[in-house]
C-alpha cells in the first residue's frame, strides 16, 4: 500500500505528489510563457510604415501609430499619422493628450506623457495608462489617391461636417 502523499499504479514505482505537482506547474509555466510571447509580439512592419511608428493593437488587428510632439504647455499636443495594419495610410492630424470624464475629454497637463499607443478606433488613439490622444483640429482620412475626406474636431468631438475633396 502506498504512503499518504504518493500515487502508485500497479507494478510501478510510487511517485510523490510534490514531484508530480512541480512537473505539472513547470509545464503550465512553459505554455504560459510561450502564449505570452506569441501574443505580445508586434506584427511584421509593412513597407512604407516609418520605423518610428509603433504597433497599437493585438492578434486580431490594429494600427501603426506615429506621433510627434508639437507642444508641452498648457498640455501636450501631437501631430499623429496612423496606418492600417497592412501599411496604407489611415489618418493624419493634430491630437491632444486627454483623459475621459462623464462630460467628455479633458486635456491632461502634467505629468508629461511618454505615450505608448494601445489601440486606435479610427478617431481616438488610446494609450496604455488610461488616457488618450484625441483629435483636436483637422484630421485627414485618405480614401484613395485622388480622393480624401477631412473632419474637424475639438477635444475628440466632431465640430464640422465631413468634407470630401
Amino acid at each position: 500500500m502506498p504512503k499518504c502523499g504518493t500515487i502508485s499504479r500497479r507494478g510501478s514505482k510510487p511517485v510523490s505528489l510534490g514531484t508530480l505537482g512541480l512537473g505539472i506547474m513547470a509545464r503550465h509555466a512553459i505554455v504560459f510563457v510561450l502564449l505570452l510571447a506569441a501574443c505580445s509580439s508586434d506584427p511584421k512592419r509593412p513597407a512604407g510604415v516609418p520605423t518610428a511608428a509603433t504597433w497599437a493593437g493585438g492578434a486580431d488587428g490594429g494600427a501603426w501609430v506615429q506621433c510627434d510632439q508639437t507642444t508641452k504647455e498648457p498640455y501636450a499636443a501631437f501631430d499623429c499619422t496612423t496606418y492600417y495594419d497592412g501599411g496604407s495610410l489611415w489618418a493624419r492630424g493634430h491630437y491632444i493628450h486627454a483623459t475621459h470624464r462623464p462630460t467628455g475629454y479633458v486635456p491632461v497637463g502634467d505629468p508629461f506623457p511618454r505615450i505608448k499607443p494601445e489601440s486606435y478606433d479610427g478617431r481616438v488613439i488610446y494609450l496604455t495608462r488610461g488616457t488618450a490622444l484625441v483629435p483636436d483640429g483637422w484630421v485627414e482620412y485618405p480614401v484613395e489617391r485622388a480622393h480624401e475626406k477631412r473632419m474637424e474636431f475639438r477635444l475628440g468631438k466632431e465640430v464640422s461636417p465631413e468634407i470630401s475633396y
